[in-house]
């Protein structure tokens, strides 16, 4: 008779703990975090997070968050430099009622619950208290944009400027490379000096100019092709990624500040201002905004000049690049109130002719040509605006702390600028900046608004002309170093994985 050997059972070690923050107000995205670690046998395991809500899975993934303490709690086990975890829940995608979240560990081939809380889903604001609320808050902005125009416009070129601007933006880029070797990044970064500016969205970019959209749709349907595009033509070029794409994107930039100084005269204050705003950086990181500007101000230099072949490629390009680019086809106001009617037509819809296309194609390859907007679920955005639910979202913005007053201090800025502009009877400026806000505020999410605004240029070339027209010199120039330390701040910030837009 033989015996067959027997197998000890493994011994798994699984610890964490997790919390809802903020504190969910049943309207609010709320966050849940915490941390995990696992061990089996006495060896570090792959930790797998499960987000239940109502029993039903919602997020599941590896945590990848530094997470205090727990280094100094488990400091022999290999996981615990990164064991935070987070994941956003939007109560407005549940009925209204009662809901139960649970966090489930797994590892080992094991399961570890983490415990349950539970959050309550209010029914949303009535859309006929909402809509009337929402359009006197629009109309108060604007009429406290209005007083913009009683400043006096600064008239000054300021020579050296593209020089210095290149050279800063070279800096910019320095600072979010080297911020993690002063400082811990709070998320793993993946291995490479030139890693950082490739962050967050970044990353997507790169996946898609690697391997193109998925053939099942998913998060990175959420972004349009054309930078892919152009990120697997740089790929061609030796080197590392995420440098090449910088430096194309620094390139993007100076041109677009070159076209700017051309469309603005005599009005490189007002310039300066724009390129030093806080969240700038993003014109020299792996992401669409430098590109997208270049395309904006080349749209609306060739507008100015009738020139309707330059119009169609640009228009379309820009279509392809941001989906707020639409907003471009307010410049057709200009031409059309100048009697310029087929350059009025053409500007009118060679950005949504770009968009559309994209979708046609969407339409073809997956089945549902809206899938971009749809997968915005993704990023916890809605996909439907309702005016009560989008107010409800407005009233619980002062509990929520981080980065939300730079957002709303972005949306502000930008319609009361864009009210100005109105007044100054421009009215393809003021369309198309209050447009480029506005447009991602369907979403029902202020979050990455003030990456956003950086396209509203019209109202901040306005503003910073009309700043320095109206401030002495030497203050002035302190804002513009209050704004440089900003960029900076901000910069080294993103280069250590902090969400900041």
């Amino acid at each position: 008779m033989s015996l067959a050997p027997t197998v000890a059972p493994a011994k798994t070690l699984v610890d964490g703990s997790f919390d809802l923050q903020p504190v969910p107000d049943g309207r609010s995205v709320f966050h849940v975090q915490g941390w995990a670690v696992g061990e089996c046998d006495g060896a570090p395991a792959s930790v797998e997070v499960v987000l239940l809500v109502d029993g039903v899975e919602q997020l599941r993934g590896r945590p990848f968050l530094a997470w205090p303490g727990v280094k100094e709690r488990y400091p022999n086990l290999a996981g615990a430099d990164l064991a935070g975890f987070s994941g956003q829940v939007d109560p407005r995608r549940f009925e209204p009622g009662l809901h139960r979240i649970e966090v489930l560990v797994e590892t080992c081939g094991e399961k570890k619950s983490l415990g349950e809380r539970t959050f309550r889903t209010l029914p949303p604001t009535s859309s006929w208290i909402a809509v009337p609320v929402l359009l006197l808050l629009l109309a108060a902005v604007f009429v406290s944009g209005t007083g913009l125009c009683r400043l006096s416009q600064a008239r000054r070129v300021i020579r050296g400027l593209p020089a210095a601007a290149t050279a800063g933006a070279v800096l910019i880029v320095a600072v979010v490379v080297a911020a993690r070797h002063v400082a811990e990044a709070v998320r793993e970064i993946p291995p490479g000096l030139f890693a950082p500016l490739a962050n967050w969205d970044g990353n997507f970019y790169l996946g898609l100019a690697a391997g193109g959209y998925p053939s099942a749709p998913g998060p990175s349907f959420a972004f349009l092709p054309l930078f892919p595009a152009v990120l697997a033509l740089l790929s061609a070029i030796p080197g590392p990624l995420e440098l090449i794409a910088a430096l194309f994107n620094l390139g993007c930039f100076a041109t677009a500040l070159v076209l700017l100084r051309k469309l603005y005269p005599e009005q490189d204050d007002g310039v300066l201002f724009f390129i030093a705003l806080p969240f700038a950086f993003f014109h020299v990181v792996v992401y669409t905004e430098a590109l997208a500007l270049l395309l904006a101000v080349a749209f609306v230099c060739a507008v100015r000049r009738r020139n309707t072949a330059w119009i169609v490629v640009l228009g379309v390009l820009a279509g392809l690049c941001r989906i707020p680019a639409i907003a471009l086809a307010g410049f057709s106001i200009e031409p059309f109130l100048q009697g310029h009617r087929r350059v009025a037509a053409v500007a009118a819809m060679a950005p949504v002719l770009g968009l559309a296309g994209w979708m046609a194609w969407l339409g073809v390859s997956t089945g549902d040509p809206l899938v971009l907007i749809r997968v915005q679920a993704e990023f916890g955005r809605a996909t439907v605006f309702h005016p009560g639910v989008f107010l409800d979202y407005l009233s619980s913005l002062p509990s929520r702390g981080g980065m939300v007053w730079w957002e709303v201090g972005a949306v502000v800025t930008v319609l009361a600028g864009a009210a100005a502009l109105a007044k100054l009877r421009r009215f393809d400026e003021a369309l198309y900046s209050a447009a480029v806000v506005l447009i991602p505020l369907f979403s029902m999410r202020l979050a990455a608004v003030n990456r956003f605004a950086l396209a509203a240029f019209p109202v901040f070339v306005l503003l910073g002309g009309r700043l320095a027209g109206s401030l002495p010199r030497p203050v002035f120039a302190l804002l513009v170093a209050a704004e440089l330390a900003a960029l900076v701040f901000f910069a080294a910030r993103f280069g250590l994985q902090y969400w900041v837009g």
